[in-house]
């Protein structure tokens, strides 16, 4: 890897950076370097840029900020282990989701907050898919 793209990509893609990149903006957490791609792991959704693309993606991304509300490292450990809590916290999302839809069918007023309920869900969703890619670039 040539030592002028790597320095570009370490300026970028340090913690909890802003990167817009065709339209969207994407929040960093970190990044993985290697002979055939670069892969950063962010908030909504992780980026994988082959070797020959590299160089284009650089002119196109543009960094926008450090986000002020830096979170600490998660720590990854060898093994996953799925804590109680988590299907504590699943079962209150689905049972959530699925009042909301009951709701929605006998009260028309109800789709705003409805549609707001379905936005959060996504996020927490897309985090949850971040978590997984997180496990999947360090094992």
């Amino acid at each position: 890897m040539r030592e002028e793209v790597k320095s570009k990509v370490e300026k970028l893609c340090y913690k909890s950076a802003i990167l817009k990149y065709g339209g969207k903006l994407y929040q960093v957490e970190r990044y993985k370097l290697t002979w055939d791609k670069l892969a950063i792991i962010a908030t909504p959704k992780t980026l994988v840029i082959q070797a020959n693309n590299i160089d284009q993606f650089l002119n196109e991304v543009e960094l926008v900020s450090q986000s002020p509300l830096a979170s600490k490292k998660p720590h990854v450990t060898e093994k996953f282990e799925l804590q109680t809590d988590d299907f504590g916290a699943y079962n209150k999302l689905n049972s959530g989701l699925l009042k909301a839809f009951e709701t929605v069918q006998k009260d028309e007023a109800f789709i705003p907050k409805a549609k707001q309920m379905c936005d959060i869900a996504q996020q927490i969703v897309n985090l949850e898919k971040t978590k997984l890619e997180i496990l999947k670039m360090t094992r």
